[in-house]
């Protein structure tokens, strides 16, 4: 992996981990690992998994594939390399340009 590569794991994990507070209400003491299993960090269970997975196609407006494997979703770094080999550079870009405080996400009142 080369340096611009993993600059841009680094930001879309951490974009991704404030993504997923902010849709799970999630607070800022409760630790994120990218690497660890999210069942087993915060009880992530399989609504709020596909829930996750849906609002992130949303909010780039990219389709959930057919082929979608659920344990993609299992991880910040597994969601980020999901991102990057399935849609590209681009759609990390425009992930990384979303400002999260701007849209709404799952329970919140408003569509995106």
């Amino acid at each position: 992996m080369n340096e611009t590569t993993e600059t841009m794991t680094s930001a879309l994990e951490s974009k991704i981990g404030a993504f997923l507070r902010k849709l799970l209400k999630l607070g800022d003491d409760v630790p994120l690992d990218a690497e660890a299993d999210l069942v087993q960090q915060i009880g992530l269970d399989s609504i709020e998994a596909f829930d996750a997975v849906a609002s992130f196609h949303e909010l780039l407006n990219l389709p959930i594939p057919d082929d979608f494997n659920p344990r993609t979703a299992n991880s910040i770094h597994n969601l980020s390399n999901y991102l990057m080999d399935r849609f590209g550079p681009d759609a990390a870009e425009r992930f990384l340009d979303l400002d999260l405080d701007k849209v709404t996400l799952g329970g919140d009142q408003e569509d995106l």
